[in-house]
């Protein structure tokens, strides 16, 4: 991957956090709006950038680890269910346990970049849009639910709790993704796709099996909603924020889902139609 592109995709998961950090203080930062801009021109636009990059470096990692468990499932649906195909009945598939690894990700991911210069583009394309759209998925919730109390308080809304300090309301998003990352990081381990006990994982659903991945950020967005409706009568805006939000959300967990999937597909194919001597 270029250097400029893995840069961008940091800065801009970077501004994310930002937006999220500094969006309950709407109304006070839009009244301060010409001290803002002083600022911004006296530290400039580079160091901006920089600070960005900083912060989207750790919470991209952050992403992943919350993410993890779906990106498992994503892998073990895989190898269960495509990779079964290859055998010609059900007694084959038996006889071949003890298994190898039904997907050695790693191993195709090496081979994948030691091949033709179209090819390892083509990998650093999905790995690019799995990160943003990963990104947009693990932080939306955060960003509706500021974003919806945002509007509410810039509205002036006459919604009683939506009157509490910003500080508090910023509070229990971070508890909330402190939650997430307490229900998701375990020593209950899914299995990985050289383990037998990967048998024991076919035909479970992900939404239905890892509520522990996304039982937080539903809470989010539901919590994002009740405020929009509480506000509806005078305040249409806030629930069209909610609801924008929530589909965003909605829509870049399903889009991660399907580049992760096409991704490894992709890193498969490269293995299944390529020659002994590497090239595609």
């Amino acid at each position: 991957m270029k250097t400029t592109e893995l840069y961008l995709e940091q800065v801009l998961i970077g501004f994310l956090i930002i937006a999220i950090g500094a969006l309950p203080w709407l109304p006070e930062l839009w009244r301060s709006l010409e001290d803002i801009k002083a600022v911004v021109g006296i530290v400039g636009g580079s160091a901006a950038l920089g600070l960005a990059f900083l912060i989207g470096i750790p919470f991209d990692r952050l992403a992943d680890t919350l993410l993890d468990r779906l990106d498992a499932r994503s892998r073990i649906e895989l190898a269960l269910g495509k990779l079964k195909g290859r055998y010609k009945s059900q007694k084959e598939w038996d006889e071949s346990l003890p298994f190898p690894d039904l997907y050695p990700e790693d191993r195709l991911l090496i081979a994948g970049r030691r091949r033709a210069g179209p090819i390892v583009d083509s990998l650093d394309y999905h790995r690019s849009r799995i990160r943003l759209a990963r990104a947009l998925a693990v932080f939306g919730p955060a960003l509706t639910f500021i974003a919806t109390l945002a509007v509410a308080r810039w509205e002036e809304a006459e919604i009683r709790f939506v009157q509490l300090s910003p500080s508090l309301w910023l509070g229990v998003v971070v508890a909330a993704y402190l939650v997430w990352m307490l229900l998701v990081v375990s020593d209950d381990k899914l299995p990985r796709t050289n383990e037998p006990r990967i048998l024991d994982e076919g035909g479970k659903p992900a939404w239905r099996v890892e509520l522990r991945s996304w039982i937080v950020p539903l809470l989010l967005l539901l919590a994002s909603t009740a405020m929009g409706l509480a506000a509806i009568c005078n305040y249409p805006d806030v629930l069209l924020t909610a609801l924008g939000g929530a589909a965003l959300t909605i829509l870049c967990t399903w889009t991660w889902w399907r580049i992760t999937s096409t991704y490894r597909l992709f890193l498969l194919n490269c293995d299944r139609f390529s020659d002994k001597t590497g090239a595609p």
